[in-house]
């Protein structure tokens, strides 16, 4: 057999269960013959992982098969800390349906979407529509829907939105954030975007009703990318932005994609936005991620190339020879604690696409590389195809260890999408992969042109 990112984090977690602590690594493939997907995952307190993704053509997980209805459908998938398959649903109509964010909270687990035309779930489906639309849904961990929530445009003029990351409070509120073009109404509200591309952070009440949404973003294309919850219900999102600074409209312009991290209250005010706001700036980077830690602390991961300055500068800026990772950590208030960059070689591109902190102030990362790099005294990369790694790094910005998948041949290529982690003791990476490979001994064969996997891991 997906932030999250998604790719979010959830809320304050349960105590967790006793489960021994084993040092194996496990690897899930899910598909068929067609491109499947895995786009986010989050564990709960008894160390069960749930996956959302799509699937384009009939998929096997765990001995089930799924068929989508369209070109592509949704799925969210449940596996217990065994690796057994526990149930599996399938979300989707006759169009182009896809999950990409998923997160566990108080027992209950949380997916967000797209569709068109409409949309499947346990034998319920939306009304039929023209425009592409995007869900919010809610089950039990058991696989029963509680609810969901469609959210659709104002008029057929609407072109598109996308949801990429989601988190969910203690209490059962959750932050949804993405992109979007056009004009969009939810429960009474309505944003709509000035460029080809804004940013959206909407808040839900428990019961799924929208309390409200923001925008953001100036005439170029502009984007979130991930969202995480702290225990006050505010919440900081991090993407990036082309054009004039999404929160400071006019003061400045850039021709290249930065990154950005905001910080909103449970109310929907902006706190504060932090962003590289030098005109004369060469580097670009990109927003994938972001995480917390109890002391107020916020990670944030992503990609860079050329100079890059955190915090307008203030912060030494960091610079990259090739498409590169990085990780920040930012103090509850936006200054700049540290900057943890790769070094890639010329022409090589690499990212991390997800990030999961625990109490302790580690944090483990997800992501991608083709070519060279080096990331805390570690090479990764093939030079042929797209590689996975996982890594910890921990609360001083030391990296304690990196481990990236083994292609079997020059044709195999694989990328992590997201992460989550229930302790130290074990946690989930998740993505896609062609043809096949293995991490720590562990292998997975495709059966189609790409297909999604899942890899429990425990101390390295």
């Amino acid at each position: 057999m997906a932030q999250a990112g998604a790719q979010g984090v959830a809320g304050a977690p349960n105590p967790p269960a006793a489960i021994s602590c084993e040092s194996k690594t496990r690897a899930i493939s899910a598909g068929g013959v067609g491109e499947d997907d895995a786009r986010g995952v989050t564990v709960d307190a008894e160390g069960a992982a749930y996956v959302a993704g799509y699937i384009s053509a009939p998929a096997v997980f765990g001995g089930s098969e799924i068929r989508p209805e369209g070109r592509t459908d949704a799925y969210l998938a449940k596996y217990a800390s065994d690796g057994a398959l526990q149930w599996l649903k399938r979300l989707g109509g006759a169009g182009e349906d896809a999950a990409y964010a998923v997160a566990v909270a108080g027992g209950a687990v949380y997916v967000a979407g797209v569709f068109d035309h409409r949309v499947l779930y346990d034998g319920t489906a939306f009304t039929p529509s023209p425009e592409r639309r995007w869900f919010l849904g809610k089950f039990s961990s058991a696989g029963s829907s509680e609810w969901m929530r469609e959210l659709r445009a104002v008029d057929d003029a609407a072109v598109s939105i996308t949801p990429r990351g989601l988190a969910v409070a203690a209490d059962g509120s959750a932050y949804v954030v993405g992109e979007f073009e056009g004009a969009w109404s939810w429960d009474g509200h309505a944003i709509t975007a000035q460029g080809p591309g804004d940013i959206f952070v909407a808040h839900f009440n428990p019961a799924g009703v929208l309390d409200w949404a923001r925008r953001a973003g100036g005439l170029g294309f502009d984007g979130a990318r991930g969202v995480a919850v702290i225990a006050d219900g505010s919440a900081y999102v991090t993407g990036s932005y082309l054009g004039e600074g999404p929160y400071e409209e006019g003061r400045s312009f850039t021709t290249v994609s930065r990154h950005f991290l905001a910080k909103y209250g449970a109310d929907g005010r902006l706190h504060w936005a932090k962003m590289d706001t030098r005109e004369e700036a060469a580097g670009s980077s990109e927003g994938y991620s972001v995480a917390t830690i109890p002391d107020g602390s916020v990670y944030v991961a992503g990609s860079l190339s050329g100079s890059v300055a955190f915090d307008d500068g203030a912060h030494a800026a960091v610079t990259s020879d090739g498409s590169n990772v990085f990780l920040a950590k930012y103090a509850g208030d936006g200054s700049v604690l540290w900057v943890r960059a790769g070094r890639s070689d010329l022409g090589a591109q690499s990212a991390i696409y997800a990030v999961a902190a625990l109490p302790n102030a580690s944090v483990y990362l997800v992501g991608g590389s083709l070519g060279g790099v080096q990331f805390g005294g570690h090479r990764l990369g093939n030079i042929h195809a797209w590689t996975m790694f996982m890594g910890r790094v921990r609360g001083d910005g030391e990296v304690s260890w990196v481990r990236e998948s083994r292609p079997f041949n020059p044709s195999d290529s694989s990328t992590g999408r997201a992460v989550a982690v229930r302790d130290d003791c074990i946690g989930y990476v998740a993505g896609a992969f062609v043809n096949t490979w293995s991490i720590d001994g562990a292998s997975v064969t495709a059966r189609g042109s790409s297909d999604a996997f899942l890899v429990q891991f425990g101390p390295h």
